[in-house]
């Protein structure tokens, strides 16, 4: 076959064959016959090999690549058109760690980088210089009367009761104290 494909970062690539597979996930729930044009690489692999020793994974997880932080050749490279179906509803975050456990057919990937997320909030305050600090002040007290909540008299309605009670169930704390969540769609 003398053909090129490109739009993998823009560098053409020479098509060695095409051939039709058929992949399929390790319990069999899921099969689709592909095309696969087989080229010599698809791109450089990373060269950082990732500590995940400190992520935390619930142990009931069944990840897809059980070797995810170890950089190795791409197998395959998935294109949207199937990409969307590979997916399942379930995804579970770490607040604390820049990790997403998504669920597809083969198993969770994980997506995310190994930096911690860094808190880089800022605040400031921008006062016209005609307002003195009086004037600055009651305002500053007027705006903290308005949004101050009395909870001890608030009575939920039911569905408020609903999401506090969703709330409850899908939200738990690690033993380092981040917050982690689970989204079932």
């Amino acid at each position: 076959m003398n053909a090129s494909v490109s739009g993998l970062g823009e560098i053409p690539l020479k098509i060695k064959q095409k051939i039709n597979a058929v992949i399929q996930s390790k319990n069999g729930g899921f099969s689709t016959a592909l095309d696969l044009l087989i080229v010599p690489y698809i791109t450089t692999t990373s060269i950082h090999r990732m500590d995940t020793s400190k992520i935390k994974i619930l142990s009931n997880i069944d990840r897809a690549d059980k070797d995810f932080g170890i950089p190795r050749e791409i197998d395959l490279l998935i294109g949207c058109e199937l990409f969307f179906e590979l997916l399942r509803p379930n995804q579970l975050r770490s607040l604390c760690e820049k990790w997403l456990f998504q669920e597809t057919v083969f198993g969770y990937i994980v997506v995310g980088s190994p930096v911690k997320f860094e808190d880089k909030s800022y605040c400031g305050l921008a006062m016209n210089s005609e307002i003195n600090s009086d004037s600055l002040h009651q305002q500053l007290q007027a705006f903290w009367e308005i949004e101050k909540v009395d909870e001890s008299s608030k009575e939920y309605s039911l569905e408020e009761e609903i999401c506090e009670t969703q709330y409850q169930n899908t939200h738990y704390r690690n033993e380092e104290g981040c917050l982690l969540y689970t989204i079932t769609l």
